[in-house]
């Protein structure tokens, strides 16, 4: 009798230590950003797939490291591409840059989520605040990516940017010339195509995700998404009419 205790003991000891070392290597699994790119797949093609896998991810700072990182990337890449093209460099502005872009990418999905959240409340969300951050950081995880997309397109089919030009300051004539011109470049055409994909894409996962963990129909799902925008919005305006009337000088040297 002894003897099979001890033997029934020693299993369920081996047992629970097998269990544990499974839930760690899950967790290294589930929130390494390796894992995450192996998983990239999904996310872009296979969105219901993606969103069950992370379905008991419970954790911040997994999500936000992943869209941090990427975002980081493709800012580097960037800064690399216009050092190579404008020939010049200020490490001073550089450094001033990538401290403003790790600041940005780290309150970017909370303050979104926030908006979004407010979209959610209003159309009777289930869950906390946790289950609209998750979908919405990983929209801009995917928001991201297509800026690489875009990025490595403007590089393989270069094009002039018609938001460099102050169209303001020119005659109607000129600005339809210029219009017809930008569109005239197939680069212009291609980075307006994958403009036009990333927002329809963005719209519908975020649909799914927000429908999916907070319990709510993808009818309620997609108002409460484009309610949260107009919320949004409209806080923008208000902030710069408030600032115009405040200090109406401010405005005077702006173009147009």
């Amino acid at each position: 009798m002894k003897k099979s205790a001890a033997k029934a003991k020693t299993t369920t000891l081996k047992e629970e230590f097998k269990k544990e070392i499974s839930q760690i290597k899950d967790k290294k699994e589930s929130y390494s950003i390796v894992n995450f790119f192996y998983k990239s797949k999904n996310l872009l093609f296979k969105p219901t797939k993606f969103l069950n896998s992370i379905e008991k991810e419970t954790r911040y700072q997994p999500i936000l490291r992943t869209f941090v990182i990427l975002y980081l990337i493709y800012f580097i890449l960037t800064l690399i591409i216009g050092l190579i093209f404008s020939g010049s460099s200020n490490i001073y502005q550089i450094i001033i840059s990538f401290i403003y872009a790790i600041i940005v990418s780290a309150i970017l999905p909370f303050l979104v989520s926030g908006f979004v959240y407010l979209g959610v409340k209003i159309f009777k969300g289930k869950e906390g605040f946790f289950n609209v951050f998750k979908p919405v950081t990983y929209s801009l995880v995917i928001l991201t990516i297509y800026g690489l997309i875009m990025l490595l397109f403007s590089l393989i089919v270069p094009f002039n940017n018609i938001f460099s030009t102050d169209i303001s300051s020119l005659s109607q004539d000129q600005a339809i010339q210029i219009w017809k011109d930008y569109f005239s470049q197939p680069g212009a055409i291609i980075n307006l195509l994958i403009n036009l994909i990333s927002i329809i894409h963005i719209f519908v996962f975020m649909i799914l995700g927000i429908s999916k963990f907070q319990r709510i129909t993808k009818s309620k799902a997609s108002f409460a998404i484009i309610l949260s925008a107009v919320i949004a919005l409209a806080i923008i305006i208000l902030y710069a009419m408030i600032s115009y009337l405040a200090n109406p000088a401010a405005f005077a040297n702006l173009p147009g």
